[in-house]
């Protein structure tokens, strides 16, 4: 598992979304990790993991760029808002 505090200058999310085109309408930021959603309710996740907070069931690993959480998308689940605890992550979905 990578130190977060060491290995910050990896993650990689502003060229991430410039590279790809991607327009970002929110983000929301916990201790080490990040949500972004897109115009296209799309939510992007990245930072340590430890807990879960990514959206990633492995919880050995760190995001350094931003990923997709296929899980809203797949479940055709429209996203409100999104919100970040130090370790936990939120999203609130418009049928909330």
């Amino acid at each position: 598992l990578k130190n977060p505090v060491e290995n910050r200058n990896e993650i990689c999310p502003l060229e991430f979304f410039k590279a790809n085109d991607i327009k970002i309408r929110d983000i929301a930021s916990g201790w080490y990790h990040n949500l972004a959603i897109d115009e296209d309710d799309n939510v992007y996740s990245w930072g340590e993991n430890t807990f879960g907070q990514c959206g990633d069931s492995n919880l050995t690993k760190s995001i350094n760029c931003p990923a997709k959480i296929k899980y809203f998308q797949e479940n055709n689940i429209k996203i409100k808002s999104i919100q970040c605890g130090s370790n936990h992550s939120l999203v609130i979905t418009m049928n909330d």
